[in-house]
């Protein structure tokens, strides 16, 4: 009995100490689809407790709070239930810490080092405006009132009073602030500067659900981002700044998508600007960004046409059945394919049967393209792999033609990438690795076109 009491004694003591071993910051690389994303961990103790905050330098994403942190002897635990994340580790040195990132149903190893000093890693932007600027900055609100959400953002005025055009730009597929930021670039600081400094006011603003702006993201699609685009156009209509016959949107990838669909039902709405914009049906799309990618990557086409043909067998489904029958029909299709894990299965439903996904595959631009008479720009990049220039500008002037529009412009410009990057391969790996935000190319390209319309 003693040498039982010994032994618990040792086995409780030794909790502080592993605790107080975590508390500090950690660093590691999570390797996805050939991407290395820095992944940061502050862990503090406080009384007998520990709290931990997250950091992802490289989207800039900064003290995501992660709810729960749990050390048991040299075990760590880390949930963060808003971002579906958990963390599983084991201190195996005193500076060590191996486990597994788990998000979205995907397990990704993941070895955490403590970090000492400053992070490892230095993101050089130099497209990236920085204050004081010379041109007048609000932050603004406006709302849906159809759907009762708040969205807040900036406009930005080359002088603080005047007459202006305008342009709103709206953002891409995912959960965006009105910066667009992602892997450490701004794309929409880095335009929306360019384009005020040349005459032009721009509004930008944070999606619903994101950063300052109301609603719930994950409940919406892309029917519902063009009605907050509205929005915003009916905001700057009401603006004694802004000239009312001269406001254009500037659509970027799904936003491209968006654009048509508030122009073709708006004749306040002067021009469109449509970057890496969707011009063919989402199913389609999406097939073909998978193959291209796969073959960037490497793979032959028996490696990726079994997961083509299953996606597409996927999409059909969702496409042709009932909308209350989607789901069920979804099981039974994963099931016939060999797929018997309910997690699988949920993760698969989750991507699949979400409001956006659903639309987007059900989706095509045509209609909404053929009946916008404002005029156009198209632009995309000879290397992007997600909307590939050749199908989608393609689909876009057609449909344009159709509609019997006289007024646009479409341009495939060489070696950039789906964020307008100048790139070697056209990957999602060199996002963050490529230092430039924007081609100088582009940004004339679009900010030449709109002068030229506006004046």
């Amino acid at each position: 009995m003693k040498k039982i009491i010994i032994n618990s004694f040792i086995i409780l003591c030794s909790l502080p100490f592993y605790a107080q071993q975590f508390s500090g910051d950690w660093e590691g690389k999570l390797k996805f689809n050939g991407n290395e994303l820095l992944t940061i961990f502050h862990i503090q103790k406080k009384g007998d407790s520990l709290f931990t905050t997250m950091d992802s330098p490289q989207q800039s994403a900064f003290d995501i709070p992660v709810g729960k942190t749990i050390s048991q002897n040299d075990s760590l635990f880390l949930k963060a239930p808003n971002s579906n994340m958990e963390f599983k580790g084991k201190l195996v040195e005193e500076d060590t810490i191996q486990g597994t990132f788990i998000q979205n149903g995907y397990k990704l190893p993941l070895l955490l080092i403590r970090n000492k000093g400053k992070t490892t890693i230095t993101l050089i932007r130099p497209q990236e405006p920085k204050g004081p600027f010379k041109y007048f900055s609000e932050e603004v609100n406006f709302k849906n009132k159809d759907e009762n959400i708040e969205l807040a953002g900036t406009l930005t005025l080359p002088e603080k009073s005047g007459k202006f055009p305008a342009v709103i730009l709206v953002s891409g597929s995912g959960p965006q602030n009105r910066d667009e930021e992602i892997f450490g670039h701004k794309p929409f600081l880095v335009l929306s500067d360019y384009l005020t400094k040349k005459g032009i006011a721009v509004l930008r603003y944070d999606d619903r659900g994101i950063a300052a702006s109301t609603g719930d993201f994950s409940k919406a699609n892309t029917s519902n981002f063009a009605n907050d685009a509205e929005a915003a156009l009916k905001y700057l209509l009401d603006r004694p700044e802004i000239d009312p016959n001269k406001i254009g949107i500037l659509g970027h990838s799904d936003g491209g998508v968006v654009a048509p669909m508030v122009a073709s039902r708006n004749e306040n709405v002067a021009f469109i600007v449509l970057l890496a914009a969707p011009g063919i049906p989402g199913d389609q799309l999406l097939l073909e960004q998978k193959r291209l990618l796969s073959e960037a990557m490497g793979y032959t086409e028996s490696q990726y046409s079994p997961s083509l043909k299953f996606n597409q067998g996927a999409f059909n489904i969702i496409k042709n059945a009932p909308d209350d029958k989607v789901e069920e029909d979804l099981i039974i299709y994963f099931k016939e394919n060999g797929i018997q894990s309910e997690n699988q299965i949920e993760k698969l439903l989750k991507q699949l049967n979400a409001p956006y996904m659903r639309f987007f595959i059900q989706y095509d631009p045509e209609n909404s393209l053929q009946n916008t008479s404002c005029p156009v720009l198209a632009i995309n990049g000879s290397k992007d792999l997600q909307v590939s220039a050749e199908s989608n500008l393609l689909a876009i002037e057609n449909s344009l033609k159709k509609g019997e529009n006289k007024n646009f412009t479409i341009k495939k410009v060489e070696g950039v990438n789906h964020l307008f990057q100048e790139a070697e391969t056209g990957l999602t790996k060199e996002y963050g690795q490529i230092e430039q935000t924007i081609s100088p190319e582009v940004l004339n390209l679009i900010g030449s076109w709109v002068l030229k319309l506006v004046n």
